[in-house]
């Protein structure tokens, strides 16, 4: 009775005498209690991280063996490769045989053989999704299972597709190149003004002509143009950025350096600010839209 409950391993075989002997049993009895009570620990913990994986919000399967038989696979990592359960229990490339070709297999038997974790960003890859390759863009994990004897037994594979932020990006991008290359091609001279600085960023090459070889590129405009202190264009820079609203300005006249090294001269030009928002509408930059009018203007004078 102070003994208590435990779990016993049991193992009795007859001792083989004359026949005429009296019969024997050899009883070995073991208390295995510790053993079945870190099975029951192991095992609690192993369907603890089986649930784990089977909720959780990414696509993931476990891998073992040499032939890479799925032996987990949670819904999203099923619906991911549009396969059924009997996915499970079957060498990975036989269920997906368009990926050995494509260095799948490569990046598993890297991760199995060194036990280093594989981790690529954005991989292109095909899978067959109804009945038709289709590229897809996926970040993904191998992570080695490692044993207390630091042998590999299996690999488990985290799987985010990220395709439909790719093409995004893609189509912003040659949006944004598109935009860049009017911009820069435009029949009117063009700048953008970055930050509470007013830092050039964008200039296109009839803007730069204002200016001969004049280094304005990468440079707060009353660092690059500091001719312009005291005309109040600073003045009006910071209320377009500050506060959101356009400035036009019609015929004004501005005291500008043509080249480096050359004095100041007073010239006129039609021109616009506008405000430039980033994704969370906060204002970063100003674009700047013009011509120079300095010859229609005194042309305008002379026969006033």
């Amino acid at each position: 009775k102070n003994i208590g409950s435990r779990i016993m391993l049991l193992n009795a075989s007859e001792i083989k005498r004359d026949a005429a002997a009296e019969k024997l049993v050899l009883l070995a009895i073991e208390d295995i209690t510790e053993q079945r009570k870190h099975q029951i620990k192991e095992s609690e913990l192993l369907n603890r991280f089986q649930n784990l994986v089977m909720q959780a919000p990414v696509a993931i399967c476990i891998l073992k063996g040499n032939d890479y038989t799925v032996e987990l696979a949670n819904d999203f990592y099923l619906q991911l490769v549009e396969k059924e359960k009997d996915f499970i229990g079957k060498p990975f490339f036989q269920s997906l045989p368009e990926l050995k070709t494509q260095g799948i297999k490569e990046i598993l038997e890297g991760a199995q053989v060194s036990g280093i974790p594989y981790v690529g960003n954005e991989i292109e890859i095909q899978f067959a999704r109804n009945r038709k390759l289709r590229k897809g863009f996926f970040n993904l994990v191998c992570q080695p299972l490692i044993e207390s004897d630091n042998a590999v037994t299996g690999i488990i594979v985290v799987v985010t597709e990220v395709t439909d932020q790719i093409m995004s990006r893609k189509r912003m991008e040659a949006q944004a190149a598109m935009v860049q290359d009017l911009l820069m091609t435009a029949p009117g001279f063009i700048c953008t003004l970055v930050g509470p600085d007013h830092v050039y960023e964008l200039v296109n090459e009839r803007y730069q002509n204002l200016f001969g070889k004049r280094e304005i590129q990468g440079k707060p405009i009353m660092i690059a143009l500091p001719e312009l202190e005291g005309q109040g264009f600073k003045e009006i820079l910071d209320q377009v950025y500050n506060s959101g609203e356009p400035y036009v300005g019609v015929d004004i006249p501005i005291s500008l350096a043509r080249d480096e090294g050359l004095q100041p001269e007073l010239r006129y030009f039609n021109f616009s600010y506008q405000p430039i928002y980033d994704e969370n509408m906060k204002i970063y930059s100003i674009l700047v839209f013009g011509y120079e009018v300095t010859d229609q203007v005194i042309a305008r004078e002379k026969i006033h």
